[in-house]
């Protein structure tokens, strides 16, 4: 019984040893530390971020990342952060300073992306990334491929 345990733990990280770029999706979620009315100004990412290949994840990772700080901003400027968790708990505080600086006024606030693959090769990587973000209760959306 021990021989089969080993030989399964061998042959596991042989097979783990490929050449193969892998995709795990990470979920990253902000919310209004502000009082509201449900349902309260949130943002909502469902990422894929790549493994395995440091070079290429690296790549793509921080491509995936450039795009969607530009898509989820206000502002004149996109936000400087560096990392999903900065970015979420930027949007969100856009929301709540201008909330500090309107008390008397409501309006929505929120933005969801969820990515996914729609092709994979060798040499070609194509993401789906759709957006929805709403922002003084104008809705954007953002729908589209993202070729690496």
């Amino acid at each position: 019984m021990k021989y089969i345990v080993l030989f399964s733990l061998i042959l596991f990280s042989i097979t783990r040893c490929s050449n193969e770029l892998v995709f795990e999706y990470q979920n990253f979620v902000t919310t209004t530390t502000l009082h509201c009315k449900k349902p309260c100004p949130t943002i909502s990412l469902k990422i894929l971020i790549a493994k395995e290949l440091p070079i290429v994840a690296d790549s793509i990772n921080k491509k995936v990342f450039s795009v969607l700080k530009k898509i989820i901003y206000f502002g004149e400027k996109p936000h400087t952060a560096s990392n999903y968790k900065e970015l979420t708990t930027a949007f969100i505080g856009s929301y709540e300073k201008l909330q500090n600086d309107f008390p008397n006024n409501t309006f929505g606030w929120e933005a969801q992306v969820e990515e996914s693959i729609k092709y994979k090769s060798e040499n070609i990587l194509n993401y789906k990334s759709m957006s929805d973000h709403q922002s003084f209760g104008l809705i954007y959306s953002n729908r589209g491929l993202l070729e690496i």
